[in-house]
Protein backbone atom coordinates (compact mmCIF):
# COMPACT_ATOMS: atom_id res chain seq x y z
CA UNK A 1 0.00 0.00 0.00
CA UNK A 2 1.53 3.51 -0.55
CA UNK A 3 2.50 5.26 1.81
CA UNK A 4 0.59 8.34 2.97
CA UNK A 5 2.19 11.53 2.63
CA UNK A 6 1.81 15.07 3.93
CA UNK A 7 2.77 18.77 2.67
CA UNK A 8 4.34 21.15 4.39
CA UNK A 9 2.36 23.92 2.05
CA UNK A 10 -1.01 24.35 4.92
CA UNK A 11 1.94 25.17 7.55
CA UNK A 12 3.86 27.81 5.75
CA UNK A 13 2.89 30.55 8.47
CA UNK A 14 5.25 28.46 11.18
CA UNK A 15 8.49 28.72 7.94
CA UNK A 16 9.44 32.03 9.50
CA UNK A 17 13.30 31.80 9.95
CA UNK A 18 15.72 33.62 7.19
CA UNK A 19 18.43 31.04 8.57
CA UNK A 20 18.92 27.79 10.24
CA UNK A 21 22.21 26.81 11.33
CA UNK A 22 21.67 22.90 10.24
CA UNK A 23 20.05 24.35 7.70
CA UNK A 24 21.24 21.50 5.17
CA UNK A 25 19.81 18.76 7.71
CA UNK A 26 16.50 20.48 7.90
CA UNK A 27 16.44 19.87 4.08
CA UNK A 28 17.64 16.76 4.07
CA UNK A 29 15.62 15.50 6.78
CA UNK A 30 14.77 11.75 6.78
CA UNK A 31 10.87 13.01 6.93
CA UNK A 32 11.10 14.55 3.92
CA UNK A 33 10.08 12.58 1.07
CA UNK A 34 10.70 15.13 -1.60
CA UNK A 35 9.58 18.95 -2.58
CA UNK A 36 6.40 20.53 -4.27
CA UNK A 37 6.23 23.05 -6.39
CA UNK A 38 3.23 25.34 -6.65
CA UNK A 39 3.70 27.84 -9.45
CA UNK A 40 1.05 30.32 -9.60
CA UNK A 41 0.44 31.99 -12.84
CA UNK A 42 -0.76 35.46 -12.29
CA UNK A 43 -0.51 37.57 -15.95
CA UNK A 44 3.02 37.81 -16.54
CA UNK A 45 3.78 37.11 -12.73
CA UNK A 46 5.13 33.63 -12.01
CA UNK A 47 5.11 33.16 -8.30
CA UNK A 48 6.73 29.51 -7.24
CA UNK A 49 5.92 28.34 -4.00
CA UNK A 50 7.88 25.28 -3.11
CA UNK A 51 7.81 23.33 0.68
CA UNK A 52 8.36 20.13 1.55
CA UNK A 53 6.42 16.43 1.53
CA UNK A 54 6.83 14.31 4.53
CA UNK A 55 6.56 10.77 4.78
CA UNK A 56 6.31 10.66 8.80
CA UNK A 57 3.27 12.03 10.48
CA UNK A 58 4.73 13.16 13.05
CA UNK A 59 6.13 16.35 11.25
CA UNK A 60 2.49 16.89 10.59
CA UNK A 61 1.47 17.01 13.85
CA UNK A 62 4.18 18.76 14.98
CA UNK A 63 3.55 21.47 12.48
CA UNK A 64 0.22 21.66 13.66
CA UNK A 65 0.61 21.93 17.36
CA UNK A 66 2.54 24.79 16.62
CA UNK A 67 0.15 26.90 14.64
CA UNK A 68 -2.13 26.19 17.50
CA UNK A 69 -0.12 28.11 19.70
CA UNK A 70 0.49 30.85 17.68
CA UNK A 71 -0.05 34.19 19.89
CA UNK A 72 -3.66 35.86 18.50
CA UNK A 73 -1.42 39.16 16.63
CA UNK A 74 1.20 36.59 15.07
CA UNK A 75 -2.36 35.09 13.32
CA UNK A 76 -3.50 38.35 12.93
CA UNK A 77 -0.45 39.41 11.17
CA UNK A 78 -0.98 36.14 8.98
CA UNK A 79 -4.01 36.89 7.71
CA UNK A 80 -3.23 40.46 6.86
CA UNK A 81 -0.19 39.03 5.05
CA UNK A 82 -2.24 36.51 3.21
CA UNK A 83 -4.42 38.64 2.25
CA UNK A 84 -1.98 41.37 1.14
CA UNK A 85 -1.02 38.49 -1.14
CA UNK A 86 -4.31 37.60 -2.64
CA UNK A 87 -4.88 40.82 -3.61
CA UNK A 88 -1.67 41.37 -5.35
CA UNK A 89 -1.92 38.11 -7.55
CA UNK A 90 -5.52 38.95 -8.34
CA UNK A 91 -4.18 42.53 -9.59
CA UNK A 92 -1.77 40.93 -11.12
CA UNK A 93 -4.12 38.78 -12.57
CA UNK A 94 -6.54 40.65 -13.93
CA UNK A 95 -5.40 44.42 -14.45
CA UNK A 96 -2.66 45.56 -16.75
CA UNK A 97 -0.38 48.52 -17.69
CA UNK A 98 -3.18 51.31 -18.82
CA UNK A 99 -6.41 50.81 -16.61
CA UNK A 100 -7.01 52.38 -13.89
CA UNK A 101 -6.21 52.82 -10.07
CA UNK A 102 -8.96 55.28 -8.56
CA UNK A 103 -8.62 57.20 -5.57
CA UNK A 104 -11.97 58.01 -4.17
CA UNK A 105 -12.91 60.04 -1.29
CA UNK A 106 -15.29 62.38 0.35
CA UNK A 107 -16.69 65.93 0.54
CA UNK A 108 -19.25 64.95 3.60
CA UNK A 109 -17.39 62.61 5.62
CA UNK A 110 -19.22 59.25 6.26
CA UNK A 111 -21.11 58.29 9.64
CA UNK A 112 -19.88 54.49 8.95
CA UNK A 113 -18.82 51.66 6.83
CA UNK A 114 -22.34 51.01 5.64
CA UNK A 115 -22.86 54.66 4.52
CA UNK A 116 -19.01 54.62 2.79
CA UNK A 117 -20.09 51.31 1.46
CA UNK A 118 -23.56 52.19 -0.88
CA UNK A 119 -21.68 55.22 -1.91
CA UNK A 120 -19.39 52.87 -3.63
CA UNK A 121 -22.31 50.22 -4.47
CA UNK A 122 -23.50 53.21 -6.49
CA UNK A 123 -20.58 54.78 -8.31
CA UNK A 124 -19.83 50.62 -9.76
CA UNK A 125 -23.12 50.46 -10.63
CA UNK A 126 -22.61 53.62 -12.53
CA UNK A 127 -19.73 52.40 -13.88
CA UNK A 128 -20.96 49.10 -15.05
CA UNK A 129 -23.78 50.60 -17.29
CA UNK A 130 -21.06 52.95 -18.69
CA UNK A 131 -19.44 49.70 -19.56
CA UNK A 132 -22.06 47.75 -21.11
CA UNK A 133 -23.55 51.26 -23.19
CA UNK A 134 -19.75 50.83 -24.64
CA UNK A 135 -19.74 47.08 -25.23
CA UNK A 136 -17.57 46.55 -22.43
CA UNK A 137 -17.71 44.56 -19.02
CA UNK A 138 -16.05 45.88 -16.12
CA UNK A 139 -14.11 44.24 -13.67
CA UNK A 140 -12.63 45.28 -10.48
CA UNK A 141 -11.20 45.54 -7.33
CA UNK A 142 -11.61 47.63 -4.37
CA UNK A 143 -9.14 48.55 -0.82
CA UNK A 144 -11.37 50.81 1.63
CA UNK A 145 -9.67 52.28 4.53
CA UNK A 146 -9.69 54.86 7.54
CA UNK A 147 -6.50 54.53 8.96
CA UNK A 148 -2.89 55.72 7.59
CA UNK A 149 -0.06 53.39 7.94
CA UNK A 150 0.84 54.38 11.53
CA UNK A 151 -2.88 53.34 12.55
CA UNK A 152 -3.76 57.07 12.90
CA UNK A 153 -7.24 57.59 12.05
CA UNK A 154 -7.50 59.44 8.89
CA UNK A 155 -10.80 60.80 6.49
CA UNK A 156 -12.28 57.61 4.89
CA UNK A 157 -11.54 56.68 1.23
CA UNK A 158 -11.68 53.87 -1.72
CA UNK A 159 -8.83 53.02 -3.99
CA UNK A 160 -10.53 50.75 -6.84
CA UNK A 161 -8.86 49.39 -9.84
CA UNK A 162 -10.89 49.25 -12.96
CA UNK A 163 -9.76 47.89 -16.12
CA UNK A 164 -9.18 50.99 -18.93
CA UNK A 165 -12.48 50.54 -21.22
CA UNK A 166 -13.84 53.91 -20.56
CA UNK A 167 -12.82 57.39 -20.46
CA UNK A 168 -10.59 57.97 -16.92
CA UNK A 169 -11.85 61.86 -17.27
CA UNK A 170 -15.62 60.21 -17.26
CA UNK A 171 -14.87 57.59 -14.02
CA UNK A 172 -13.52 60.26 -11.85
CA UNK A 173 -16.62 62.98 -13.12
CA UNK A 174 -18.81 60.32 -12.37
CA UNK A 175 -17.78 59.89 -8.64
CA UNK A 176 -17.05 63.95 -7.90
CA UNK A 177 -20.79 65.13 -8.77
CA UNK A 178 -21.93 63.03 -6.70
CA UNK A 179 -19.61 62.05 -3.76
CA UNK A 180 -15.82 63.94 -3.38
CA UNK A 181 -12.56 64.04 -4.75
CA UNK A 182 -11.69 61.46 -7.34
CA UNK A 183 -8.13 60.96 -8.76
CA UNK A 184 -7.49 58.72 -11.44
CA UNK A 185 -3.78 57.43 -12.32
CA UNK A 186 -3.02 54.85 -15.05
CA UNK A 187 -1.29 51.41 -14.12
CA UNK A 188 1.74 50.97 -15.63
CA UNK A 189 3.74 47.28 -14.65
CA UNK A 190 7.58 47.52 -13.69
CA UNK A 191 9.78 43.87 -12.77
CA UNK A 192 7.21 42.80 -10.20
CA UNK A 193 4.04 43.33 -12.21
CA UNK A 194 1.44 45.29 -10.16
CA UNK A 195 2.60 44.39 -7.00
CA UNK A 196 4.11 47.97 -6.29
CA UNK A 197 0.18 49.39 -6.67
CA UNK A 198 -0.99 46.78 -4.12
CA UNK A 199 1.32 47.05 -1.63
CA UNK A 200 0.62 51.09 -1.71
CA UNK A 201 -3.08 50.49 -1.32
CA UNK A 202 -2.48 47.97 1.63
CA UNK A 203 -0.79 50.11 4.03
CA UNK A 204 -3.29 49.88 6.40
CA UNK A 205 -1.03 48.78 9.80
CA UNK A 206 -1.15 44.63 10.71
CA UNK A 207 -2.83 43.91 13.85
CA UNK A 208 -5.40 46.72 13.93
CA UNK A 209 -8.80 45.51 12.85
CA UNK A 210 -11.57 46.77 10.98
CA UNK A 211 -9.01 49.92 9.49
CA UNK A 212 -9.42 48.11 5.80
CA UNK A 213 -11.80 46.10 4.06
CA UNK A 214 -11.41 44.85 0.27
CA UNK A 215 -13.58 43.20 -2.13
CA UNK A 216 -13.09 42.40 -5.98
CA UNK A 217 -16.37 41.92 -8.84
CA UNK A 218 -17.26 38.41 -9.56
CA UNK A 219 -15.92 38.22 -12.52
CA UNK A 220 -11.98 38.66 -11.44
CA UNK A 221 -9.88 35.47 -13.06
CA UNK A 222 -8.26 33.43 -10.44
CA UNK A 223 -4.61 32.53 -10.90
CA UNK A 224 -3.38 29.49 -12.90
CA UNK A 225 -2.28 27.00 -10.59
CA UNK A 226 -0.56 24.17 -11.00
CA UNK A 227 1.05 21.56 -8.75
CA UNK A 228 3.92 19.02 -9.16
CA UNK A 229 7.03 17.54 -7.79
CA UNK A 230 8.85 18.21 -10.92
CA UNK A 231 9.22 21.54 -12.86
CA UNK A 232 8.31 21.70 -16.42
CA UNK A 233 11.92 20.59 -17.29
CA UNK A 234 11.39 17.67 -15.99
CA UNK A 235 14.04 18.01 -13.51
CA UNK A 236 12.76 16.17 -9.83
CA UNK A 237 12.26 18.69 -6.66
CA UNK A 238 14.17 15.97 -5.21
CA UNK A 239 16.17 16.59 -1.54
CA UNK A 240 19.64 16.76 -3.30
CA UNK A 241 18.42 19.72 -5.81
CA UNK A 242 17.55 21.55 -2.89
CA UNK A 243 20.64 21.15 -1.26
CA UNK A 244 22.20 21.76 -4.48
CA UNK A 245 20.42 25.28 -4.86
CA UNK A 246 20.59 26.56 -1.58
CA UNK A 247 24.08 25.13 -0.52
CA UNK A 248 24.90 27.53 -3.89
CA UNK A 249 26.07 24.67 -5.83
CA UNK A 250 23.35 24.84 -8.29
CA UNK A 251 22.18 28.99 -9.37
CA UNK A 252 18.49 29.36 -8.52
CA UNK A 253 17.82 31.65 -11.06
CA UNK A 254 19.07 29.46 -14.26
CA UNK A 255 17.06 25.97 -12.45
CA UNK A 256 14.01 28.07 -12.34
CA UNK A 257 14.61 30.09 -15.98
CA UNK A 258 15.68 26.37 -17.78
CA UNK A 259 12.72 25.32 -16.31
CA UNK A 260 9.91 28.25 -16.88
CA UNK A 261 10.95 29.23 -20.97
CA UNK A 262 9.58 32.66 -22.09
CA UNK A 263 10.26 33.90 -18.47
CA UNK A 264 12.36 35.77 -16.44
CA UNK A 265 14.08 35.38 -13.08
CA UNK A 266 13.41 38.10 -10.23
CA UNK A 267 13.92 37.69 -7.06
CA UNK A 268 13.61 34.51 -4.78
CA UNK A 269 13.74 34.02 -0.61
CA UNK A 270 14.09 30.97 1.77
CA UNK A 271 12.51 30.43 4.94
CA UNK A 272 13.16 27.78 7.33
CA UNK A 273 11.30 26.60 10.44
CA UNK A 274 12.30 25.45 14.16
CA UNK A 275 8.97 23.38 14.48
CA UNK A 276 9.33 21.02 11.33
CA UNK A 277 11.74 20.14 9.28
CA UNK A 278 12.29 20.90 5.50
CA UNK A 279 12.52 24.60 3.65
CA UNK A 280 10.27 27.03 2.21
CA UNK A 281 11.45 27.91 -1.38
CA UNK A 282 9.61 31.42 -2.69
CA UNK A 283 10.71 32.12 -6.36
CA UNK A 284 9.29 35.31 -8.54
CA UNK A 285 9.39 35.27 -12.30
CA UNK A 286 7.75 37.91 -15.12
CA UNK A 287 6.91 36.77 -18.51
CA UNK A 288 9.52 38.25 -21.05
CA UNK A 289 8.01 41.11 -23.59
CA UNK A 290 8.33 39.89 -27.31
CA UNK A 291 9.36 43.38 -28.58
Amino acid sequence: MKKQQYVAERYEAIYDKDTREDFLDAINHPSVKTYRNKAQFCGDILESDVCATWNAKSQASAAKAAMREQSPETIENRNNRNAERRITQLLNTNFRTGDYAMYLTFRSEPKNWDEAHKALEWYIKALRKAYKAAGKELFYLYVYECANKDGETVRQHFHIFINGDIERDFAEDLWRKKYGKANGTRLEQDEYGLTGFGCYVLKAPRGVKNLRRWAGSQNLKEPDVKKSTRLPSGQRLSKKLMMDILSGKKDVKEVFERAYKGYIFVDARTKYSQYASGVYLYVRMRKIKRE
